[in-house]
């Protein structure tokens, strides 16, 4: 068992700190930095003691203060786990590793999950309150990902019988079993309160009956079911996708191809109407949804970025995380919290809190705020971001260098050999006005502090007072 360490607000002096630093300092810097994206809340990452769990991660999945995900570096494989920020915890579901094509859905107490083994798929059920696992499915039809809504599932699952798939639904209180629909091709379907939710099409695969397929060439229906009523309701026709929708107990949405790229679409089901909701140069795909929130992966036409987003339905904001290069991947939403993977070969699952200013969040502890670090354009996870040994906070405050780059005056001399070595001045390119710039002065034995040009002995002239790095 390992701990979970959320970033917590930062004591008073570090907050007197974060505040002498925006009223002194950061209005005469920010002018030579690239700012980064506003942020209503505050990103960090995801971390845990046990540095195997650090990295590499991937597919978290989050419920209130749950998470589940996948951890990649272990001995032996992969493990699923399931951390609970609010109880700092983090255990393994089972103590086996899972397969590849693992997939995985969360709700409450509640984590399932799908796995192949050979010839054999299940869907597994773990039970974060009593730790216990138990098997829902064994088969040899292979199995899409589950979707869980408090003791609820529904899983896509091939169709031995007919070809195609069906889709399928359990109750954990009553044990029952039930064939919702089979004998078309679906996408993986997800469950909120009373339905489920999926696309369908009549188009085969011509696959293996064992088998399922993604019928992603052709247009399809968006098919709402009612779980107690047992009925059917076609919400949209024809639609042009090759997503999963999203539900909640208010609202289906999904992504849709109009004018050449994916818009977001809703339907409220107190309402009875379809709405677009997004009309812009970006791909929307891969939606999310809870709480009136939409997250999803966007692409902007003509790019390869892939960045997570919010996008909040009642106001129509939409927030883009913070891009240091590498695409996102995995997106999911609870109420207060977003979750994804920076994808990279050492992946990082990265956390967003509506709840959290930031404000109030130093992640790094450099002492300074996420939003102070997110105006300058630092690395808020880098106490120092440049790596020149000086941490952000003292560039700023003490030395007023740039924390940003090694050398803030150019001069051949990094902050930390002018302010610790030679005594120069860290933000002037040439100390003495001679002409010569500093680190010509240096790399020819001559005095920066002077204008005659008269040799000194660096071992006895410069004072070697530089702390450990």
């Amino acid at each position: 068992m390992t701990t979970i360490h959320r970033p917590n607000s930062r004591p008073v002096a570090a907050t007197l700190l974060a505040v002498f630093v925006i009223a002194t300092a950061v209005t005469a810097l920010v002018q030579g930095f690239k700012p980064t994206t506003a942020f209503a809340g505050a990103a960090f990452p995801f971390k845990t003691e046990d540095p195997l769990q650090n990295g590499p991660v991937a597919k978290p999945f989050v419920s209130g203060s749950t998470m589940a995900y996948v951890s990649l570096s272990e001995t032996g494989g992969q493990y699923l786990h399931v951390a609970d920020s609010a109880q700092h915890t983090d255990v393994k579901a089972v103590s086996y590793p899972i397969a590849g094509s693992t997939e995985i859905g969360i709700s409450g107490n509640y984590v399932a999950w799908s796995n192949g083994y050979k010839n054999k798929w299940n869907v597994f059920l773990f039970d974060k309150y009593s730790s216990n696992t138990q098997v829902i499915v064994d088969t040899m039809n292979e199995l899409g990902r589950p979707s869980v809504d408090a003791g609820q599932l529904t899983w896509r699952e091939a169709n031995f019988d007919q070809g195609g798939a069906q889709i399928k639904y359990y109750n954990v209180a009553t044990a029952e079993f039930r064939t919702v629909v089979a004998s078309k091709q679906y996408t993986n379907p997800v469950i909120a309160g009373n339905r489920i939710a999926w696309f369908e099409t009549s188009v085969s695969c011509n696959n293996d009956a064992y088998r399922l397929c993604n019928p992603d060439n052709s247009v399809k229906n968006l098919v709402v079911y009612d779980i107690q009523n047992k009925s059917v309701q076609v919400i949209a026709q024809n639609v042009d996708t090759v997503y999963a929708p999203a539900i909640s107990s208010t609202r289906v949405v999904w992504t849709a191809k109009t004018n050449g790229h994916y818009d977001l679409y809703q339907y409220e089901f107190s309402i009875g109407q379809v709405v677009r909701l997004t009309s812009n140069d970006t791909d929307e795909t891969y939606p999310v949804l809870a709480n009136g929130r939409i997250g999803y992966l966007g692409k902007l036409l003509n790019d390869t970025r892939r960045i997570a987003h919010v996008f909040t339905i009642a106001t129509h904001e939409d927030i883009a995380m913070t891009y240091k290069g590498f695409n996102h991947g995995w997106v999911s939403l609870t109420d207060n919290r977003m979750a994804w993977v920076e994808v990279r070969k050492d992946s990082r699952i990265k956390l967003y809190d509506f709840d959290l200013a930031a404000s109030s969040v130093d992640i790094d502890n450099d002492g300074l705020s996420q939003e102070t670090e997110q105006k300058i354009g630092t690395d808020t996870e880098m106490k120092d971001s440049d790596g020149d040994g000086i941490s952000d906070t003292d560039e700023i405050v003490l030395f007023h260098t740039n924390p940003t780059t090694v050398d803030s005056d150019a001069d051949g001399l990094t902050d930390y050999q002018e302010i610790y070595h030679y005594k120069t001045n860290p933000t002037k390119f040439d100390t003495d006005d001679d002409g010569y710039h500093d680190g010509l002065e240096v790399k020819t034995s001559h005095n920066p502090f002077s204008a005659e040009k008269q040799k000194v002995n660096p071992k006895k002239f410069f004072v070697w007072t530089a702390p450990a790095k």
